[in-house]
């Protein structure tokens, strides 16, 4: 005995193929089935991973397209509690302790070069900072 069967071809016979032809069309006719595009506003956003450590933030740059949505996961991977904050388009997390993360989801409006940085406590930290490109 075989240890592999062979599973019979998933090909459908001549009458049923024609027969989902025929539902198809028939639905398209009618209008039961439409084939649009996504609208903008559900446009999957790129997403970017960036981690924090008591150092800096990596990635340092993360680049994206004007008006196309944006998804920044973020976790703290320093000792010490941190957050993310990119004031041109008024994205502050909260404050993260060790191991912990969050997300930011934004669509960009203005094209240009934007710093983003850690500020626990009201100040920039020193080296927790970058730059998001909008193209």
């Amino acid at each position: 005995m075989p240890l592999f069967h062979r599973v019979s071809s998933t090909r459908c016979a001549p009458r049923t193929r024609s027969l989902r032809t025929t539902l198809a069309t028939t639905a398209v006719a009618f209008g039961m089935l439409t084939l649009a595009p996504i609208p903008d506003s559900e446009a999957r956003a790129a997403t970017y991973h960036l981690v924090i450590t008591d150092r800096h933030f990596f990635p340092r740059q993360i680049e994206g397209r004007l008006n196309q949505p944006i998804k920044i996961v973020i976790r703290n991977r320093g000792t010490k509690t941190h957050n993310f904050v990119l004031p041109a388009f008024y994205i502050f997390s909260p404050n993260l302790p060790s191991t912990e993360g969050t997300s930011v989801e934004f669509t960009p409006d203005k094209q240009g070069v934007f710093p983003f940085y850690s500020d626990t406590g009201g100040v920039k930290e020193p080296g927790l900072s970058g730059e998001m490109i909008v193209r």
